[in-house]
């Protein structure tokens, strides 16, 4: 039953990567227009522009994510000698837009300021990825991805096809480009006919707020989010891109069945009704509305979700984030120096670079505790068993960080206990995006002034010896936490690496019988979220918690980073874990148990 029930989710998460595409339109026997373009500097004449030189026009959008990344590519073709025009089409197709591009990524070339789309098109542009490649005589022989190193819903260490170049080099050596046209992955710049007709649906009085509530926790300005959607003029910039990531369920990031509105922290949750609302406002136009009907929505005015803290801790190590590439998990250790035991009520980690911060783990070690053998390269130096890594993921867990949810605020006065001299020590995975930059988070903590009324500790339900096969697709693996106490659960948090595919926790009662706690059909790895009960589940003693992992190792998870390996338990990314955290609150001897 369970590996049916993997059969029919593996597939869910929508990943999209660059694929030959035969019917994608490119005016590959078309003469260049032969008019002029605007460009930051004056205007130009396209055939005039390069003569007897293989030339690529570049489409490039600062804001998007994939975009960025491909960035660095555009230089080392630059560096090796080929010529570059960058072409930024619509409402991107501004002085200020080409000047930030090109200094935050160092780009040299000619930037085409394409307002009214007419060269976007004649070429068929439709995403922010895509790149055109011209030989001496100027007609265009490829169209399409630099490479599938980077997609949607997935990255990799490295490209393993090379469209671009393997054209480039048919070029350069007088032969026939063998696969001229695929897709590009990016975000959407195409734009679709469609007919302003229906007004009963508005931006100021039914959309503003549903943006409000599910997306500008991350698109915001010095947020995760790669542009902002805080507007009218903002989100109808972003419009085709935004119905794309809505049909598809790419966004907003929540993808657990069952009722959503038991957890606290459900923000991302969105209902279809409204997703179709929104899809259904895009195809009639978005039309914005009277300002009469404006709601008014909250304001950010601080960096801090839930309040100004009582203490900031800020990392005194620097994290230094490459300008693309793998990056291993960094350790940062922060001491607090506190006179005296805390009682923290709320946790909430700040970056400096949120668009580079994958995710952070919060451990709490005391000083005497060392970190050292589990730093990045340690699992491949020193004779670490798999019961000392197991140790290393559950030691201490305090809290994480994800892009939106920076943190935990725990109710009814309950608080995790901070023990005098210890330290926190952040686990940061990051992502490259085309930049090089650096990071010192910072960690802020609320207290309560007196003992809590519940005590939390992180508890899990943990297989240390998985063995998930090569090849497999489908592979499920179980753990188990019997409870001795009895208590409360108030917060789930399941955690896999890259060939994580769906999450279950199910309660076993005394009698046998099962309840399904949190289901996630379709994990994602880019999104590890952190579930807050608004209700605690009671908890017997003799009942037990039932957490079930499914693996796809196969070479359709274009996260896998080698599917012809056997996987175990492991710290670093290309390992794989099994853990389904829990936060407990222990009824029978609370604060004793949790110091």
């Amino acid at each position: 039953m369970c590996n049916l029930y993997a059969a029919e989710v593996a597939d869910k998460n929508f990943q999209w990567q660059a694929s030959a595409d035969k019917n994608v339109y490119a005016p590959f026997n078309k003469n260049l227009p032969t008019e002029e373009f605007n460009t930051t500097s004056g205007s130009v004449i396209l055939p005039n522009l390069y003569d007897d030189e293989i030339f690529l026009i570049a489409v490039r959008d600062p804001d998007c994510p994939i975009s960025r990344r491909y960035a660095g590519k555009l230089k080392e073709l630059h560096y090796q000698g080929l010529k570059i025009i960058f072409l930024l089409t619509g409402q991107l197709a501004q002085q200020e837009i080409a000047e930030k591009d090109r200094q935050r990524h160092n780009l040299e070339g000619v930037y085409i300021l394409d307002k009214n789309r007419k060269l976007s098109s004649w070429l068929g542009v439709q995403t922010s990825a895509e790149v055109y490649l011209f030989n001496k005589d100027a007609k265009l022989k490829y169209r399409g991805a630099i490479d599938d190193q980077y997609g949607i819903g997935f990255s990799r260490a490295k490209a393993k096809q090379t469209f671009l170049s393997d054209a480039l080099n048919a070029i350069r050596h007088n032969q026939e480009v063998q696969l001229n046209a695929t897709s590009a992955p990016g975000c959407i710049i195409r734009q679709a006919k469609r007919t302003a007709n229906d007004h009963k649906v508005s931006w100021n009085k039914d959309i503003q707020l549903l943006i409000s509530e599910k997306c500008r926790s991350c698109h915001r300005p010095g947020q995760a989010g790669p542009f902002p959607l805080e507007t009218y003029q903002q989100v109808y910039n972003r419009r085709e891109m935004i119905r794309f990531v809505l049909e598809n369920k790419v966004m907003p990031p929540w993808s657990l069945t069952g009722d959503s509105k038991r957890f606290i922290n459900n923000d991302k949750y969105l209902a279809d009704a409204d997703r179709q609302k929104i899809i259904d406002w895009i195809d009639a136009g978005a039309f914005e509305g009277s300002e009469t009907d404006m709601n008014i929505v909250a304001e950010w005015t601080s960096e801090w979700k839930y309040g100004q803290p009582d203490a900031i801790l800020t990392s005194p190590v620097t994290a230094d984030i490459p300008t693309q590439g793998e990056i291993e998990y960094k350790y940062l250790s922060i001491p607090t120096n506190f006179d005296k035991d805390r009682w923290v009520h709320t946790v909430e980690v700040a970056t400096d670079t949120p668009e580079n911060t994958h995710h952070i783990i919060l451990f709490v070690l005391p000083p005497e505790d060392s970190y050292d053998k589990f730093m990045p390269g340690a699992q491949a130096k020193t004779d670490l068993n798999r019961k000392e890594l197991h140790k290393m993921a559950l030691k201490g867990f305090f809290s994480g960080y994800i892009p939106g949810l920076p943190g935990v605020t725990y109710q009814d006065g309950s608080a995790k206990l901070l023990p005098k001299g210890w330290r926190i020590v952040l686990q940061a995975h990051y992502q490259s995006n085309g930049k090089q930059a650096q990071d010192r988070p910072r960690v802020g903590l609320q207290f309560l002034n007196k003992q809590p009324n519940k005590a939390i500790n992180t508890l899990a339900a943990t297989n240390i010896d998985i063995l998930i096969p090569a090849q497999k697709k489908n592979h499920i693996e179980t753990a188990e936490y019997k409870f001795n106490h009895n208590g409360e659960i108030v917060g789930l948090y399941p955690h896999m690496h890259l060939r994580g595919s769906a999450f279950r926790y199910e309660l076993v009662k005394t009698n046998g019988s099962k309840e399904v706690l949190l289901d996630i059909p379709a994990y994602d790895p880019n999104w590890q979220q952190y579930y807050q009960f608004r209700q605690p589940i009671i908890i017997k003693k003799g009942m037990k918690l039932l957490a079930s992992g499914w693996y796809d190792n196969s070479e359709s998870n274009l996260n896998n980073p080698d599917p012809n390996t056997n996987v175990r338990f492991g710290l670093r990314t290309r390992d794989e874990m099994m853990i389904g955290y829990f936060d407990w609150v222990d009824t029978n001897n609370n604060l004793n148990i949790a110091n």
